[in-house]
């Protein structure tokens, strides 16, 4: 394909394409840095209803009426024949990335089977030996050449043009392969326009889609994402910034809720006299069910300490796993909230602050809120067991578990011992939990700036430089 040179010298716009409105909450210290730095920022979002509903448009007009230079629009996707043809081939060269690998994810490899056409599905189950034909160069080669030969998509490039962005941001998954990800990076490549990718979170370089067009730019968050980043993707290290966790600076910035212990724990059920231990869920597809919170419960309950026997358990379900605790009850354990509270809202936010500042802990089985919670300077708990391996060994969840930041156990009996060990005054992960945060989330700079401001800073750069050379 004949490539046009669309790049405008003078712009200080960006166009910043994010899937679904509930990743705002993501990106928004790095919005917030680059409508600092003079930047104007259009957010192009999925349009598909199930990504943009009625309450996404009230959040995304709300951050827009607060925040001058902020604009959104709705995206472009791919349609007609095209469409048909490129989500086969894009999802089958995400698979085959997992099925390359020498120490495979069997967890995330199945998931993104799943993405796939059913007949391929069906094929490849029915005749195995088909995947080292996939896993082969020459079939690489030829999906490849099938995207290469796809056009960029008309209305993306209409769009771009009338914007004249500076760069093309994208919040990618990939995952599945139909999302406007990929084309968006296609037709800003075919416009000459810069490209660059800010990691959206802890697992996207290792368990989401491949990132089979390469941006001008990846932002992470840490050396380990740029190990990932390389090795899965095969992104030249020179295009590769470190910044830290931008997902974050927000959390980081919040000090002590509004409301008291007091007035919190009477609201939720709790005994103000009573300590608690949090138990955030994970998603439904992790198999995360309330015969965890059982098994817990029954570890303290039979605990001779009366500080472990006596404190209460708080459960926050998983955003898509409320089904599984929404009629459960049992002595010592409280749910809260008993209905999503979205947290890119002020009361979802204010929420999880009291629930997690209260808490003597956090335990879960897999989850980005652990780190939340050890961002507040909450002790962790993970539960290991053979039921959650394929999960848990994935890299960046066997990354936490490796480092020591977390404590682990395997039975109630071992978690209501550790616990009764951190009530009486060893905080035994403390050292190691400083260490990983400083190392995982925290920006390079210790804090003194934010992961946003850093990241704008790298694309701000990035234009310069492409200004300076054309």
């Amino acid at each position: 394909m004949k490539k046009t040179d669309m790049h405008n010298s003078e712009s200080r716009t960006i166009l910043f394409f994010i899937r679904s409105a509930g990743y705002l909450k993501t990106y928004r210290s790095m919005i917030l840095a680059l409508l600092a730095r003079g930047f104007a920022v259009v957010a192009a979002f999925d349009p598909s209803p199930r990504e943009l509903d009625a309450s996404s448009v009230q959040v995304l007009d709300a951050f827009a009426h607060d925040n001058q230079g902020f604009i959104w629009v709705h995206g472009v996707r791919r349609g007609g024949v095209w469409k048909r043809i490129l989500r086969p081939v894009r999802e089958m060269l995400n698979y085959r990335r997992f099925i390359r690998l020498q120490s495979r994810a069997p967890f995330y490899e199945e998931l993104c089977f799943r993405f796939m056409p059913r007949t391929i599905q069906k094929i490849l189950r029915t005749f195995p030996f088909l995947e080292k034909v996939l896993a082969s160069r020459l079939v690489d080669w030829l999906l490849r050449f099938v995207e290469w030969c796809a056009p960029p998509v008309p209305k993306m490039l209409e769009q771009m043009r009338a914007y004249r962005p500076a760069a093309v941001l994208v919040a990618f998954r990939n995952r599945p392969s139909s999302s406007p990800d990929l084309d968006y990076l296609k037709a800003a490549r075919y416009l000459g326009i810069q490209t660059i990718v800010p990691t959206p979170s802890w697992d996207n370089l290792s368990s989401k889609g491949l990132l089979q067009i390469l941006p001008d730019l990846l932002l992470v968050w840490n050396e380990e994402q740029v190990r990932e980043a390389v090795r899965h993707h095969k992104v030249p290290r020179e295009r590769i910034r470190i910044v830290g966790a931008y997902q974050f600076d927000g959390w980081r910035a919040l000090r002590a809720p509004r409301e008291s212990r007091d007035a919190f724990c009477s609201r939720i059920g709790v005994p103000t006299e009573r300590k608690y231990i949090l138990y955030l869920g994970s998603g439904a597809v992790t198999g995360d069910s309330t015969k965890v919170v059982d098994e817990l419960r029954l570890g303290m309950d039979a605990s001779q300490d009366p500080d472990v026997s006596n404190a209460y358990l708080v459960v926050r379900p998983a955003p898509n796993n409320f089904v599984a605790f929404s009629s459960y009850k049992r002595e010592r354990v409280v749910v809260c909230p008993h209905k999503p509270v979205p947290i890119g809202t002020p009361e979802g936010v204010e929420l999880l602050l009291a629930t997690i500042t209260y808490a003597e802990a956090a335990v879960t089985i897999h989850t980005t809120g652990i780190i939340a919670a050890m961002l507040k300077g909450k002790p962790g708990f993970v539960m290991l067991r053979q039921e959650y391996k394929a999960l848990q060994d994935a890299e960046h969840f066997a990354h936490l578990v490796r480092s020591g930041a977390a404590t682990v156990f395997r039975t109630g009996d071992e978690f209501a011992s550790e616990v009764g060990s951190l009530l009486s005054g060893h905080d035994k992960t403390k050292a190691a939990r400083e260490v990983f945060l400083r190392d995982y989330i925290l920006p390079p700079t210790n804090g003194d700036v934010s992961a946003g401001e850093l990241a704008a800073q790298e694309i701000e750069q990035t234009i310069a430089l492409k200004m300076k050379q054309l």
